[in-house]
């Protein structure tokens, strides 16, 4: 994600949700349904870039099929 554009509100969107997820992991109070709620965040962020040209800069295709291994298990 460094490396793309960062003036597109989907990459900002996206990376303001990989960051609270990364605060609700590392919070004392983590709960795992506050967990599964960014995670369903996360993914449908990457189903929509996947449709958009940062989509192919942020490799979004292999990161959804990253996310959707989690989610099932």
């Amino acid at each position: 994600m460094d490396g793309a554009r960062s003036d597109d509100p989907l990459l900002r969107e996206l990376h303001d949700e990989l960051q609270t997820l990364r605060r609700t992991l590392y919070s004392s109070n983590t709960k795992p349904a506050w967990i599964g709620a960014s995670l369903k965040t996360i993914h449908g962020l990457l189903e929509e870039a996947t449709r958009h040209s940062v989509g192919e800069e942020i490799r979004a295709a292999e990161h959804l099929t990253h996310a959707r291994s989690i989610l099932r298990d």
